[in-house]
Protein backbone atom coordinates (compact mmCIF):
# COMPACT_ATOMS: atom_id res chain seq x y z
CA UNK A 1 0.00 0.00 0.00
CA UNK A 2 2.89 2.18 1.05
CA UNK A 3 4.78 1.75 -2.18
CA UNK A 4 1.52 2.93 -4.29
CA UNK A 5 0.90 6.17 -2.39
CA UNK A 6 4.65 6.47 -3.68
CA UNK A 7 4.15 6.29 -6.58
CA UNK A 8 1.22 8.36 -6.85
CA UNK A 9 2.85 11.06 -5.26
CA UNK A 10 5.66 10.39 -7.53
CA UNK A 11 3.19 11.07 -10.84
CA UNK A 12 1.91 13.95 -8.98
CA UNK A 13 5.62 15.47 -9.21
CA UNK A 14 6.30 14.66 -12.25
CA UNK A 15 2.74 16.14 -13.43
CA UNK A 16 3.51 19.46 -11.24
CA UNK A 17 6.80 19.96 -13.05
CA UNK A 18 5.47 19.39 -16.59
CA UNK A 19 2.40 21.44 -16.18
CA UNK A 20 4.95 24.38 -14.56
CA UNK A 21 6.92 23.97 -18.05
CA UNK A 22 3.34 23.82 -20.10
CA UNK A 23 2.17 27.07 -17.94
CA UNK A 24 5.71 28.63 -19.15
CA UNK A 25 5.52 27.86 -22.86
CA UNK A 26 2.11 29.64 -22.83
CA UNK A 27 2.97 32.79 -21.38
CA UNK A 28 5.90 33.18 -23.84
CA UNK A 29 3.95 32.33 -26.52
CA UNK A 30 1.19 34.49 -25.63
CA UNK A 31 3.48 37.34 -24.68
CA UNK A 32 5.08 36.91 -28.22
CA UNK A 33 1.26 36.90 -29.50
CA UNK A 34 0.19 40.52 -27.73
CA UNK A 35 3.78 42.14 -28.92
CA UNK A 36 2.94 41.05 -32.53
CA UNK A 37 -0.39 39.43 -33.39
CA UNK A 38 0.35 38.22 -36.91
CA UNK A 39 2.36 35.57 -35.33
CA UNK A 40 -1.35 33.93 -33.95
CA UNK A 41 -1.72 32.10 -37.12
CA UNK A 42 1.78 30.04 -35.77
CA UNK A 43 1.21 30.07 -32.62
CA UNK A 44 -2.44 29.33 -32.53
CA UNK A 45 -2.27 25.46 -32.83
CA UNK A 46 0.64 25.23 -30.07
CA UNK A 47 -1.12 27.13 -27.77
CA UNK A 48 -4.16 25.08 -27.94
CA UNK A 49 -2.49 21.85 -27.74
CA UNK A 50 -0.76 22.97 -24.76
CA UNK A 51 -3.88 24.11 -22.90
CA UNK A 52 -5.75 20.93 -24.06
CA UNK A 53 -3.38 18.90 -21.91
CA UNK A 54 -3.68 21.02 -18.93
CA UNK A 55 -7.07 20.64 -19.71
CA UNK A 56 -7.28 17.22 -19.83
CA UNK A 57 -4.75 16.08 -16.96
CA UNK A 58 -5.64 18.56 -13.92
CA UNK A 59 -8.55 16.38 -12.67
CA UNK A 60 -6.29 13.06 -13.06
CA UNK A 61 -3.78 14.16 -10.66
CA UNK A 62 -5.93 16.56 -8.01
CA UNK A 63 -6.14 19.68 -9.39
CA UNK A 64 -9.68 20.08 -11.53
CA UNK A 65 -9.54 23.64 -11.07
CA UNK A 66 -6.33 23.38 -13.47
CA UNK A 67 -8.91 21.57 -15.67
CA UNK A 68 -11.56 23.97 -15.55
CA UNK A 69 -8.99 26.83 -16.52
CA UNK A 70 -7.71 25.24 -18.75
CA UNK A 71 -10.98 24.72 -20.78
CA UNK A 72 -12.02 27.87 -20.19
CA UNK A 73 -8.71 29.11 -22.15
CA UNK A 74 -8.82 26.07 -24.87
CA UNK A 75 -12.29 27.14 -25.92
CA UNK A 76 -11.21 30.60 -25.89
CA UNK A 77 -8.26 29.75 -28.04
CA UNK A 78 -9.56 27.59 -30.57
CA UNK A 79 -12.41 30.07 -30.79
CA UNK A 80 -10.15 32.71 -31.86
CA UNK A 81 -9.26 33.93 -35.46
CA UNK A 82 -6.68 36.46 -34.79
CA UNK A 83 -5.18 37.39 -31.15
CA UNK A 84 -4.95 40.95 -30.73
CA UNK A 85 -3.19 42.75 -27.03
CA UNK A 86 -6.70 42.10 -25.32
CA UNK A 87 -7.37 38.96 -26.35
CA UNK A 88 -3.59 37.65 -25.43
CA UNK A 89 -4.00 39.53 -22.00
CA UNK A 90 -7.29 37.55 -21.14
CA UNK A 91 -5.63 34.50 -22.08
CA UNK A 92 -2.67 35.50 -19.69
CA UNK A 93 -5.08 35.91 -16.64
CA UNK A 94 -6.12 32.32 -17.38
CA UNK A 95 -2.31 31.54 -17.42
CA UNK A 96 -1.94 33.71 -14.28
CA UNK A 97 -4.77 31.81 -12.54
CA UNK A 98 -3.42 28.14 -13.78
CA UNK A 99 0.67 29.28 -12.51
CA UNK A 100 -1.46 30.32 -8.90
CA UNK A 101 -3.36 26.98 -8.80
CA UNK A 102 -0.10 24.84 -9.32
CA UNK A 103 2.37 27.21 -7.15
CA UNK A 104 -0.25 27.56 -4.28
CA UNK A 105 -1.09 23.85 -4.61
CA UNK A 106 -4.68 24.19 -4.38
CA UNK A 107 -6.03 20.91 -5.38
CA UNK A 108 -9.47 19.93 -5.50
CA UNK A 109 -11.98 22.15 -6.28
CA UNK A 110 -11.28 25.54 -4.67
CA UNK A 111 -14.31 26.16 -3.01
CA UNK A 112 -16.25 29.65 -3.76
CA UNK A 113 -13.22 31.08 -4.52
CA UNK A 114 -11.91 28.48 -7.42
CA UNK A 115 -15.79 28.79 -8.08
CA UNK A 116 -15.95 32.19 -8.96
CA UNK A 117 -12.36 32.44 -10.33
CA UNK A 118 -13.42 29.96 -13.34
CA UNK A 119 -16.62 31.82 -14.00
CA UNK A 120 -14.85 35.01 -13.77
CA UNK A 121 -12.62 33.83 -16.60
CA UNK A 122 -14.94 31.99 -18.36
CA UNK A 123 -16.85 35.68 -18.80
CA UNK A 124 -13.82 37.30 -20.01
CA UNK A 125 -13.71 34.40 -22.48
CA UNK A 126 -16.91 35.02 -23.54
CA UNK A 127 -15.83 39.12 -24.06
CA UNK A 128 -13.30 38.08 -26.86
CA UNK A 129 -15.94 36.65 -29.08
Amino acid sequence: MGEHTALTDEMVKIFRAAARNQIAELAEGLSDVADTSALWPGKKAELCNISHNLKGQGSSFGYPLITQIGLSLNRMLNGLEECDPRCAEIAQAHVRALSTVLEKDIQGAGGAGGLALVQRLQELSCQVD
